[in-house]
């Protein structure tokens, strides 16, 4: 039989298959851009707005790596006043372009592709920086005042000293960035990524999280006065010697977190779960703690002075060096407690417990109505002082504290542990009628 004839294709239909590619596509388009860069007439700022993937800026940038002519047309823009450099700055630096540019009022870089750029003192304030990507770049000592930085990419980051003032970054990625130094006072950080970042001395007073994620985030010595914090993940957090003075912390994970020697000096924390958190030396004066477990917390060194702890749960907790002069613990749960030396001086313990549930609630040598009773293993502990210690049957330790001026109307000291503690003549009547140790 004849030989058969090779099959023919049409071109036009081959061409339309290969088009169906996106890597050809890619390289057709990457093509047309470096075209229109180099028209006789310089693209118009409409065109030079347009967004484009990244793998197309890359492969026009290659283009553009071997034509000076282009680049210089590139590097001419910069020095007027556009509406939106993002494909400029993002093809300069594909292209391997490193400079700093100085742009005008209002930068516009959304989209702008830019991880791993060198732009130490860049000036981008009151600019639209919203879904840029600055991975790993440097951008020490920038401005960046007035941002509008919705879901922008600092992942990696150094910015170092940086001016972040009454920026927004919802959304945004600072995950191990280095923020170390930066001022963004009244920035706002809703549902933002920082964790591992690094905010040492950082100043973000009146900044506001909100369903922001500060895992393993370091706060070390920040200013975060009159900062507010809302459903936010603090755990593993470093917040050691910081100021925050006058925050407000809401439904906040703490776990981990330290605090240690931390100002939190009239912070609103009511509601908190404060278990598995450092606070050794931290400051509590007038701050408002109602209704905050603190069971089985270990600390030391600790300032609640005039604090407001009403409610607040502290069964099993051990506290050293402790005050709590002129503290609000109306209705505090304090069963178990070892508080030895700590200072209750002028403290409203009025409605406080020392006993788990309610067995008793009364004086022991007294005919006052009680919600329990003067009977059952209460009464046999009280019974055993003569052949077991103190440490055996006692309800709570209070050893050395200092109750002077406290008010205790109606509250059941009985086997409370007092041995040592000072207190007031008619405090010491009341003691012995409620069958303290003393």
């Amino acid at each position: 039989s004849p030989e058969e004839s090779p099959e023919l294709h049409d071109p036009e239909e081959e061409f339309a298959r290969l088009l169906r590619h996106r890597d050809v596509q890619i390289l057709v388009a990457a093509e047309q851009l470096f075209e229109d860069l180099q028209k006789p007439n310089p693209p118009d700022e409409d065109f030079l707005s347009r967004y484009f993937p990244r793998k197309l800026i890359q492969e026009t940038a290659t283009l553009l790596q071997e034509d000076v002519d282009a680049l210089t047309q590139l590097l001419d823009f910069l020095d007027r006043p556009l509406k939106n450099y993002s494909l400029l700055v993002s093809l300069l630096h594909a292209a391997k372009i490193e400079l700093v540019p100085e742009f005008t009022l209002n930068p516009v870089l959304k989209f702008a592709y830019l991880d791993q750029i060198q732009w130490s003192g860049v000036n981008l304030s009151t600019g639209d920086l919203s879904h840029a990507d600055f991975r790993k770049a440097c951008l020490a000592l920038a401005n960046l005042d007035q941002v509008d930085a919705q879901n922008i990419n600092f992942r990696g980051a150094v910015l170092t000293g940086s001016s972040m003032i009454n920026g927004k970054f919802r959304n945004a990625d600072f995950s191990k960035a280095n923020c170390s130094g930066v001022d963004a006072r009244g920035s706002l950080f809703p549902e933002a990524e920082l964790e591992g970042a690094n905010f040492n001395r950082a100043k973000l007073r009146n900044a506001h999280f909100t369903s922001t994620n500060l895992k393993n985030t370091i706060l070390t010595e920040a200013n975060l006065e009159e900062a507010i914090f809302k459903e936010v993940d603090l755990e593993n957090a470093q917040f050691v010697r910081a100021n925050l003075s006058l925050v407000t912390l809401q439904n906040a994970n703490l776990e981990n977190a330290d605090f240690s020697d931390a100002n939190l000096a009239g912070s609103d924390l009511n509601g908190l779960c404060f278990r598995g958190a450092c606070f050794d030396g931290a400051n509590f004066e007038h701050a408002y703690l109602t209704g905050c477990d603190f069971e089985e917390w270990q600390c030391r060194n600790i300032n609640f002075n005039d604090a407001v702890l009403k409610l607040a749960l502290m069964t099993g907790s051990q506290m050293t060096n402790v005050s709590f002069q002129g503290a609000n613990l109306q209705g505090a749960r304090l069963a178990d407690i070892s508080w030895e030396g700590v200072c209750l001086r002028g403290a409203d313990l009025r409605g406080v417990t020392f006993h788990m549930g309610s067995s008793r609630s009364g004086l022991l040598f007294t005919g006052l109505a009680s919600e329990g009773t003067r009977t059952g293993f209460y009464t046999d502990d009280y019974e055993e002082q003569s052949f077991r210690s103190p440490e055996e049957i006692r309800k709570a330790n209070l050893c050395g504290a200092d109750l002077r001026g406290a008010l205790l109307d109606k509250v059941d000291f009985y086997l409370v542990d007092l041995r040592g503690a000072i207190y007031d003549p008619a405090q010491a009547d009341h003691f012995r009628r409620c069958g303290a140790i003393l």
